[in-house]
């Protein structure tokens, strides 16, 4: 059955093509008609003057007029044209068909002399008809007026070759209608098809079927429409797998430490509880599954954020060396406690671009990531230097290494390298998704470069702010400069 597009397209074709054919079909079919009559007019009047030379010639050889009347009639053409001859009294020599039907007045035989030698159509009275009739006065030797030769064309016979060729023309205009509401009906189809093919698809997708697609028909709007919808049904289906996993990842990840919890406390109403060393080291247990726990409800809560936010992050100049020291401060006792070196090379006078407590929390989770991955003893150094009309903050570490293999996966949700020493350092395995998050964010990337054994450097490239205003005061000093530079 084919759609009600598909109907009001070819609908729409076909009143055009009325609306066009018609207007021209009238024209051409009046212009037919006054083309024939001036044909015949014409062909009258070379017919009469053929016949009048011819029978002046004939007066001019010694024959009288009733003699010559005869040979007008060679000129009369079949189908009704009719040729008279009369004398100047307006008396019938000879007509067409060869047979004398009377005469006419005087009077009215000197009309006909005086009359404009051009043709007209008249009505005639005893046979109730109109005529194409035209008249020519035939003079002698000595010039004068001799008689009159006459040619009539009754007006059925130039009306009835009209309408042979409006018919023709009549034929034309349908079969170009037929031919138009074929054609559209093929076009509407070729139209309606593909749209209708998408209808199918988004009731799918509100069905909750992402996985259908439709054929991209050519390079035009409805093509582009398929295309796009076909994006949308691609990019849907990702988010729909990337929720389920994430859904999925996060209720692992809230299991362990809730069953770590329930596992503790189960334990310390055993009995656990009256045994004051066993119940202080289940009390610390407690007390870090919990912080482990609340971590990583902050993170999911924060990339939450991030991606309910449409666009661009609101940014404005940062004055970067002033947040990057803020966030050293932040974690010099966690940096000091694990026995790692923390370093600065933060010069006054760098602005970025960017949503200033985002930027300040990706600083915060790639320096948390590398005083965790560190070992006692090792170094973690953030530098800050400026590259064409970027602003790069680079924070490098003496840990473990990420293998190459594993580069391309270190920013997806939940993911870790060492899921061990993860677990046992408290990591949520959300961080650097956060971090790529907030780029992504505020217009700039995040790069890393690795090697294991010997550690990582993680790359944070802001847009330098073309301007600087100047930002409220604060600790904008160095916390850690004596005792970890």
């Amino acid at each position: 059955m084919r759609s009600r597009l598909s109907w009001k397209l070819t609908a729409t074709y076909l009143l055009v093509t009325i609306l066009c054919m018609a207007p021209l079909g009238l024209y051409l079919a009046y212009s037919v008609g006054q083309d024939e009559l001036l044909r015949s007019h014409q062909d009258l009047v070379i017919r009469l003057n053929a016949a009048r030379a011819l029978l002046q010639d004939a007066i001019g050889h010694g024959r009288t007029l009733a003699d010559s009347a005869p040979i007008a009639g060679e000129l009369a053409s079949p189908g009704g044209m009719t040729v008279a001859v009369r004398d100047i009294r307006g008396r019938l020599l000879w007509e067409g068909s060869g047979n004398p039907q009377g005469t006419i007045s005087a009077s009215r035989a000197a009309r006909d002399i005086r009359r404009n030698p051009g043709c007209r159509v008249c009505h005639q009275e005893l046979l109730d008809t109109q005529e194409l009739t035209g008249t020519r006065a035939i003079r002698g030797p000595n010039g004068s007026v001799v008689g009159t030769v006459r040619i009539s064309l009754p007006m059925s016979i130039v009306k009835g070759s009209a309408w042979r060729l409006r018919r023709i023309i009549l034929l034309a205009v349908l079969a170009s209608i037929c031919l138009a509401c074929f054609i559209g009906a093929r076009l509407a189809s070729g139209i309606a098809q593909p749209i209708a093919l998408m209808s199918a698809m988004a009731r799918r997708i509100s069905a909750g079927d992402f996985s259908h697609r439709v054929p991209v028909p050519s390079a035009d709007e409805v093509g582009e429409l398929a295309a796009s919808l076909n994006a949308m049904a691609q990019r849907i289906e990702e988010m729909t797998a990337a929720r389920k996993a994430f859904v999925a990842d996060v209720s692992h990840e809230l299991r362990t430490p809730v069953a770590s919890i329930r596992a503790l406390v189960e334990a310390l109403l055993a009995g656990a509880r009256n045994d004051p060393e066993e119940a202080a080291e289940f009390l610390s247990l407690l007390e870090s599954e919990s912080d482990r726990l609340s971590n990583l409800v902050r993170d999911l809560l924060d990339i939450a954020a991030l991606e309910a936010r449409p666009g661009r992050a609101k940014a404005e100049p940062v004055a970067v060396a002033d947040a990057v020291r803020r966030v050293c401060g932040q974690l010099a006792h966690q940096a000091d406690r694990a026995g790692v070196r923390l370093c600065m090379d933060v010069p006054d006078g760098l602005y970025a671009m960017a949503d200033p407590p985002q930027l300040e929390r990706a600083v915060a989770n790639l320096l948390d990531n590398a005083v965790k991955y560190t070992p006692e003893g090792g170094l973690v150094s953030v530098n800050v230097h400026r590259s064409g009309n970027q602003v790069l903050i680079c924070v490098a570490d003496t840990g473990m290494g990420i293998p190459p293999s594993e580069v391309p996966r270190i920013f997806e949700r939940f993911y870790r390298v060492d899921k061990a020493r993860s677990r046992t350092v408290g990591g949520t395995g959300l961080g650097l998704a956060i971090v790529k998050e907030i780029m992504e964010a505020n217009g700039g990337a995040v790069t890393v470069d690795s090697h294991p054994g010997r550690g990582s450097q993680f790359t944070l490239i802001f847009p330098a702010a073309t301007a600087a205003r100047e930002l409220p005061p604060g600790t904008a000093t160095d916390p850690v400069a004596a005792g970890h530079k």
